[in-house]
């Protein structure tokens, strides 16, 4: 992301806001949804695993898109004001 002119908040951006936004959304992770909706389906609150999907992707498709307008309106900030950065001198060294 340095060597394409954005500075080192931007890569980290990208990187937790993509990780955040597929964990938060968890449309098909076994882990912490099958688990959770067999815990249900036992308890009797709901008839099968499927419910509740359509929910999901309507949620990761929510943050993904406001993750991704959120990072380039930022990335355009960082690339037009480069000197205004708080890593700024970080991320000159990281150039030299």
């Amino acid at each position: 992301m340095i060597i394409a002119g954005f500075n080192s908040i931007t890569a980290v951006m990208v990187l937790l806001l993509g990780n955040a936004t597929g964990i938060a959304a968890s449309t098909t992770n076994p882990f912490s949804v099958m688990v959770a909706m067999d815990a249900l389906i036992d308890a009797g609150k709901i008839d099968s695993a499927s419910q509740g999907i359509v929910f999901r992707y309507i949620t990761f498709a929510i943050m993904a898109t406001a993750g991704a307008i959120y990072v380039t309106v930022y990335a355009k900030f960082a690339k037009t004001k480069r000197d205004a950065g708080v890593v700024t001198p970080q991320d000159k060294a990281d150039k030299a």
